[in-house]
């Protein structure tokens, strides 16, 4: 996900200037393949989930709902990006030797490993499960409950546009992680509006995300590696990660194509086990009308970057922005919040200055980096109100963890799309975190 280095943000937003830095992501975790066999909590190997269409919630399996509560909180260890060897997500993921390493670790009380701790009635249900058979269920530990009807398996509009590399990127066996972009340049006649986007993801085992960008300019067609503060040269449009779904915007508002749009696709590839010879195309299917709506649609967010978790502890962060009046009259219309694997919870509301409820905007108390939703949301924002994200994360690790852009490190963001398009000089999608002063809650 993007990453903001450093931010400098004058006391007008008319005179915006902002410097970014990013690095490539490194991962201690291993991603899932589709070899599974021989995995167990203590040793290598892979695991058996992963293949299939990426548009899919990884949970495509079932547990018994007591089940998957306890599972949920072996998650924040045993995801496919979390800080655990092997992933627990879906029934197929607990073969031998796996099923008897848990149940041993679990008796024991060796897992999960603190600050994470299973209640005594998920320990017993954990436990009957895995001395029974594994029974199924119809409860997924990532599943669509948090998403609405913006956001589906598959799109509904009609596909018109493919985002395709010219050619398949291969991925180096010797490179943990490459950052790689690449553009397609589509010309329209005349505007349109860009009103749904749905992310396909080729080559699972390699892919830990993608966004997707609109540029100024055009960008190689072939997949070349990229630095991932490229993104701040452009407008962001959707992303896709873990548990991702397709979106269709509400008839209110579009992304914009005039001319011609310069789309460039970012892919974070992922090859910690090294694998020889993966090849990949990934992209995205657009859905746009000629039938122009009455808004121009983009991204921001909110959240914060000064931070530091110490080890072995919760921690927690408050940030607020108050909305100045340049900004006033955004019509928030989606949510999307990021953290990393040692998240927690992450919950971004908006405080009204005229008083009365608050407004959620995104609000996961049970964070988990494999299933990351997207929220629907239908607020005005207006002068002096302030928009307030909380962030608390967990850190079973002996060594502090603090804001960054690699899987170890942190990140406390809500990324939402709003109308009308900010148009204000140097306006980038990262504005609004360095407006936002931050404290530890």
């Amino acid at each position: 996900m993007p990453f903001i280095r450093a931010l400098w943000v004058p006391l007008t937003l008319t005179s915006l200037l902002i410097a970014t830095g990013c690095g490539s992501a490194s991962s201690t975790s291993t991603p899932p393949g589709p070899d599974g066999g021989g995995a167990t909590l203590d040793g290598g190997g892979t695991t058996p989930n992963g293949g299939g269409d990426a548009a899919v919630p990884l949970a495509s399996q079932g547990f018994p709902a007591a089940v998957a509560g306890a599972l949920t909180v072996c998650a924040n260890c045993h995801g496919p990006e979390s800080t655990g060897r092997v992933a627990l997500t879906v029934p197929g993921d607990f073969t031998e030797p796996m099923r008897a390493s848990a149940l041993q670790k679990v008796n024991a009380g060796t897992m999960p490993k603190a600050p994470f701790t299973l209640s005594a009635a998920q320990k017993t249900a954990l436990v009957d499960w895995l001395t029974s058979g594994m029974p199924p269920g119809d409860t997924q530990v990532f599943g669509p409950a948090s998403k609405t009807s913006l956001f589906t398996t598959t799109l509904s509009c009609n596909v018109d546009q493919k985002l395709r590399p010219q050619a398949a990127w291969t991925m180096p066996e010797d490179k943990s992680n490459e950052y790689v972009c690449y553009g397609v340049d589509i010309p329209v006649a005349s505007k349109r509006h860009l009103i749904g986007m749905g992310a396909k993801v080729d080559n699972i085992k390699i892919v830990h995300h993608v966004l997707l960008f609109q540029s100024d300019k055009s960008y190689s067609t072939t997949p070349v590696p990229c630095e991932p503060d490229e993104s701040m040269d452009w407008r962001m449009i959707y992303g896709w990660a873990p548990g991702g779904q397709s979106h269709e915007l509400p008839e209110a508002a579009g992304f914009p194509q005039e001319g011609t749009a310069h789309y460039v696709v970012q892919v974070h590839y992922n090859n910690a086990r090294g694998l020889v010879g993966e090849t990949d195309k990934t992209g995205f299917d657009l859905c746009t009308t000629d039938k122009l709506r009455a808004n121009d649609a983009d991204m921001a967010a909110f959240g914060g970057v000064d931070f530091n978790i110490p080890a072995r502890s919760t921690h927690s962060i408050q940030c607020d922005m108050a909305v100045p009046e340049v900004l006033s009259g955004l019509h928030i219309i989606a949510a999307f919040p990021h953290m990393h694997s040692v998240g927690a919870a992450i919950n971004t509301y908006v405080k009204r200055a005229a008083g009365g409820a608050n407004v959620t905007l995104a609000n996961e108390q049970r964070w988990n980096f494999n299933d990351q939703p997207w929220f629907a949301v239908d607020t005005v924002l207006h002068t002096n109100d302030t928009v307030h994200t909380e962030c608390t994360w967990a850190n079973p690790a002996t060594t502090a963890v603090a804001y960054g852009p690699y899987t170890e490190d942190e990140m406390c963001y809500t990324f939402v799309t709003y109308y009308p398009r900010i148009v204000l000089p140097n306006w980038v999608w990262a504005a609004p975190v360095k407006l936002s002063t931050c404290s530890e809650k």
